[in-house]
């Protein structure tokens, strides 16, 4: 395996549930790059993608793990509709990433969907963060599934 990508909800949990979910999500990080993998995919959406994003990057910059970050971006300017605070976050993680692929210049009914469709294209194996099957995540891992893309559940 040489990719992995991530899909998982814009909603995580609080308090202690976080911080077993980021502890869940470096030990995946860790087994994925233990079996081969070095390049990591990540949509740029808040929650679980800039958790794992800022993970890799982590990873990468603080362990010296020889891994690098692509960011799928939906749309050109899709950070705009965030909180100010988020923006910021995006646009570290946009700087820092080794890869950024800009998959339309501009929104259009099911752009996420085609977004979560080629980073699983692009993967050998998905890292998922997934409570809610009927969701764009859910739909993600189900397509994954179907591509026969290992599905490695947080």
């Amino acid at each position: 395996m040489s990719s992995c990508c991530f899909t998982g909800h814009r909603e995580l949990p609080r308090g202690n549930e976080y911080l077993i979910v980021a502890a869940k999500t470096r030990a995946a990080i860790l087994d994925a790059v233990n079996q081969g993998c070095t390049r990591f995919i990540a949509g740029g959406a808040i929650g679980f993608d800039m958790l794992a994003e800022s993970m890799v990057l982590r990873l990468r910059d603080n362990d010296g793990l020889p891994i690098t970050l692509t960011v799928y971006v939906s749309f050109r300017g899709q950070e705009m509709k965030l909180s100010i605070e988020n923006q910021k976050r995006y646009r570290d993680i946009i700087c820092r990433a080794d890869e950024v692929k800009t998959l339309s210049e501009g929104y259009f009914s099911g752009c996420y969907q085609a977004r979560n469709r080629a980073m699983v294209d692009d993967a050998a194996v998905c890292i998922a963060y997934c409570t809610k099957a009927a969701s764009g995540t859910g739909m993600t891992v189900k397509y994954a599934q179907l591509k026969g893309v290992p599905v490695i559940r947080i």
